[in-house]
Order: structure tokens, then C-alpha cells, then sequence
């Protein structure tokens, strides 16, 4: 399909008409990345659109593979209320086309190639005025960046993609069956600042805190004293028990596996598999989880390199900026990289999933619990 915008350079200089310059058509293409998480990222980037969300923030999604589960989470902390397992089917439907032009028409951000390069460089010497015109100019100049710094590249990959194996739009399709929000509720106690804790931290926070809830219960009801639960670390938990498969486009002996039916899936039995591996305590044999993992703005240096300690796929291209975040908050301990102080030990992975698992444990002594809608085991 044609597609000329797709090759159309972006009109994008800064404030003193300098062109601003992303590596070539070639080079993107050619570099190395995984299938799974350009379809998400592009997902990523319709999700944050609908809810609203502004280029300041960003939504991610993170695909565990063998549980079907596509999770949605946003710094703005956003309920995604309207988003549904069809209407994610329907947005991969539409990718599998990639219609660069009518994705840019959908997001109603396909004005930006209309913009001179001289419109742009007046954009950004408005987009520092605190007026009205300056904060729609400021605005306007984010859209550029992001369709010039994200949506332009990934299209550039779903093209390739398209070409060499279109039936990994399926593959992704198939496997999400169903749809999990995760919210500062589950993450952390009512009133902390969240500002520094990044869409892919917040996911692999809600893992391991889910991780440890699952070990303290086992604590509490399967193992008798002096046996005890020790709780491993993060790179232990992801790098053993949930390891995924790495997609890699410069991989020839890499091969998409496709599920063009429900034939051969079993939720019930993966989940089964879980609970057996765990009351064993056996780690070394927990290979339950495959994860891919994406956001909208792409993803940090500093959430990078989280996620390859963790052995969890994503992509490492952020174009818009190469240097480490101003403010970060490590998922795990709570530990801000601006700051020399102590985490404070509440706000652990290990202290809230401890504090879960004893909440449950109340809830199902009285009897007046109900079933945990956002458990991986239910």
C-alpha cells in the first residue's frame, strides 16, 4: 500500500531553525529490534491518545504472554474504563494494514507534515510564552516530536515487518484474551507522589509485589515453622521465573510463532502450573511468562536498563533524548536517583506485597472476601 508520508521527513528544527536529525530510513530499519514490542508501542500510542493523555506523560502496556494478559497502565494514572480486548484486536487489525496516513488522521496529528520549517521555528520561540498561545505552541511542538521521534520510526518497522513476517500482527492479536488496569492502588498507599515512578516501573512493581503476596501466602498457610519464605530478588524473579522470548529482527534462527486459533491454549492449565511451581518453592523450574513491555514515549535510558537486568524484552530507540531522567524512582525500593536519602521502607515492592497477602489473609478468615479480579492465579 502507498503510503508517501511514510517516507516524508518531518519539517522539524528547533527555536533557531537548526534541523533536527534522526538516524536514516535504512538505519532504523535495519537495527536491531523485537516484532512483539513495535506493535505494542504503536498500541501504546493509540491508548494514550484516547484517554486523553498529553506528550508530558506517558501510557504503557506490557503483553505476559502465556497468561493472555495485556496490562494497560499510565502515569497520569488513568482507569482505561472504555478500553476492551476487542477494541485492542480492532487497533491491530488496523496496524496490520499500516496506513501511516490514517493512523496520523485517526490521532488527528496529521497537520504536523503541513507545518514549514519556518511555522516550526516560530512554534518554538511562542512555546516559551506563558500564555495561551504559548502553551498551544508548546503543545504543537510536543505532537512533532512525538510523531517525528516515535510514530515515524515504528511505522518504518511495521513496514518491514509487514513484508518479512505479516503474520506476526496475528500472533499478537491471538495472544491477548484479556485486559488487566493496573493503578496506583495496587502500587502504592493512598497520597504518594508518583511523578518519578515511569509506566514500566509501574508494571514490574505490580509483579513483584504480586510475586511476594503469592510467597507470603504460601508462608502463611503452606509452610510449617521453622521452614520459611525467603523472598528473591527482582533480577531473580524475572531473569528466572518469568523469562521471556526475545523476538530480534537481526536474528535469522528467530521465528515468530503464530496462533492462528484457541486450539492449544490453556489459561487454566498455566495458571495451575503457577500455583504448583510455587507451593513447591522450586524457582530454577518456574518458566511461567513471557514479557514484552512498551510505552507511548518510548522507554527512558534509566527504564532500559531496569529492564534488561530483568530479561524483559522491549525496545531500546528513544530518539528524542539519550541521556538518563531527571527524576526516577527505582520500582523495587523506592529509591529516587536525585536523592542520597533512604528509601523509605513502606513503599518497598516487598513491604506492600507483604501488606496485600495480609489483607487477603484477613479477608479470608472472616469470609467476607471476595475473589482477587487482578491476581495472575485468578
Amino acid at each position: 500500500m502507498a503510503t508517501p508520508t511514510l517516507f516524508r521527513r518531518n519539517k522539524n528544527v528547533d527555536s533557531k531553525g537548526v534541523k533536527k536529525t534522526i538516524p536514516s530510513r535504512q538505519e532504523i530499519v535495519s537495527g536491531a529490534f523485537d516484532w512483539v514490542c513495535v506493535i505494542l508501542e504503536v498500541v501504546a500510542a493509540r491508548l494514550h491518545h484516547e484517554v486523553g493523555g498529553t506528550t508530558s506523560s506517558t501510557s504503557t502496556v506490557a503483553l505476559i504472554t502465556e497468561l493472555g494478559t495485556l496490562c494497560l497502565t499510565s502515569q497520569q494514572n488513568k482507569k482505561f474504563e472504555a478500553v476492551t480486548v476487542e477494541m485492542i484486536h480492532g487497533w491491530i487489525d488496523e496496524l496490520s494494514k499500516v496506513d501511516y496516513d490514517r493512523f496520523l488522521t485517526t490521532l488527528k496529528i496529521h497537520h504536523v507534515y503541513d507545518l514549514s520549517k519556518k511555522e516550526v521555528k516560530n512554534l518554538h520561540l511562542k512555546s516559551g510564552q506563558k500564555t495561551a498561545e504559548g502553551r498551544e505552541a508548546k503543545s504543537t511542538i510536543e505532537t512533532i516530536n512525538f510523531v517525528y521521534y516515535n510514530l515515524h520510526p515504528s511505522f518504518l518497522r511495521l513496514q518491514r515487518i509487514k513484508h518479512e513476517n505479516p503474520d506476526c500482527f496475528l500472533f499478537v492479536k491471538n495472544v491477548i484474551r484479556r485486559i488487566l488496569v493496573i493503578t496506583n492502588d495496587q502500587l502504592v498507599p493512598k497520597g504518594t507522589v508518583t511523578s518519578g515512578l515511569h509506566g514500566e516501573g509501574r508494571f514490574v512493581r505490580y509483579c513483584y509485589i504480586q510475586y511476594v503476596c503469592d510467597l507470603t501466602l504460601l508462608d502463611l498457610h503452606v509452610l510449617t515453622p521453622p521452614a520459611k519464605v525467603v523472598y528473591p530478588t527482582p533480577q531473580k524473579v524475572f531473569g528466572n521465573f518469568m523469562q521471556p522470548t526475545r523476538i530480534r529482527s537481526d536474528s535469522r534462527s528467530s521465528s515468530m510463532p503464530v496462533e492462528s486459533s484457541d486450539e492449544g491454549f490453556d489459561p487454566e492449565s498455566v495458571y495451575r502450573r503457577y500455583e504448583e511451581c510455587m507451593s513447591k518453592l522450586k524457582g530454577a523450574n518456574i518458566e511461567v511468562m513471557r514479557l514484552y513491555v512498551a510505552s507511548s514515549q518510548g522507554t527512558c535510558l534509566d527504564c532500559q536498563k531496569m529492564l534488561g537486568s530483568l530479561k524483559i524484552a522491549h525496545n531500546t530507540h528513544r530518539y528524542s533524548k539519550d541521556t538518563a531522567s531527571a527524576n526516577w524512582i527505582d520500582p523495587f525500593s523506592w529509591r529516587d536517583i536525585k536523592s542520597q536519602a533512604e528509601p523509605v521502607e513502606r513503599l518497598s515492592a516487598v513491604s506492600m506485597g507483604r501488606k496485600k497477602a495480609e489483607q487477603m489473609d484477613v479477608e479470608m478468615g472472616s469470609g467476607s472476601g471476595s475473589e482477587d479480579e487482578d491476581h495472575f492465579m485468578g
